[in-house]
């Protein structure tokens, strides 16, 4: 999940992450075949101000941060309300291939869900890297929770 401070379409955002994921040589099994680990992402967006975050914070703990509270942390002196930010958050599944033969498991993973598994959290976190340096390019205050927690 990424904060912003101002408005950036959805669609230019969007498209930044799923091009990012069909062109990187990061999204891959790690095979000789080079056959990539992750299939179109999911792309969402929600308004700071969403009561779902409070909620969070009531049922999870109080060491969960809320949107503000995070961009807060980051951007201490930018005055702003939670209305004023974006949440950005992603999902990047697996690839249909992975999913049908880790189906037919009984008691171990299969090798390309181990490798997706394994190589995942690298991959998203080049993603996250990406966009984080292309909004601030854009001049746009962002907020990375990775990096903040």
């Amino acid at each position: 999940m990424m904060f912003l401070e101002r408005k950036f379409t959805a669609h230019v955002i969007t498209d930044l992450v799923n091009d990012f994921v069909a062109s990187s040589a990061e999204n891959t099994l790690g095979l000789p075949s080079g056959e990539k680990a992750f299939d179109t992402p999911l792309v969402g967006f929600s308004n700071g101000a969403d009561k779902l975050y409070d909620d969070f914070k009531d049922h999870i703990g109080s060491f969960y941060y809320t949107p503000l509270e995070l961009f807060s942390k980051s951007f201490a002196e930018v005055q702003t309300t939670s209305r004023q930010l974006t949440v950005i958050s992603w999902i990047i599944p697996s690839t249909a291939k992975t999913r049908k033969e880790q189906s037919a498991m009984k008691k171990f993973p299969s090798e390309r869900w181990a490798r997706t598994r394994a190589l995942g959290e690298d991959f998203n976190n080049a993603l996250r890297l990406y966009l984080s340096e292309k909004l601030k390019e854009a001049g746009l205050d962002v907020s990375d929770v990775v990096v903040l927690i």
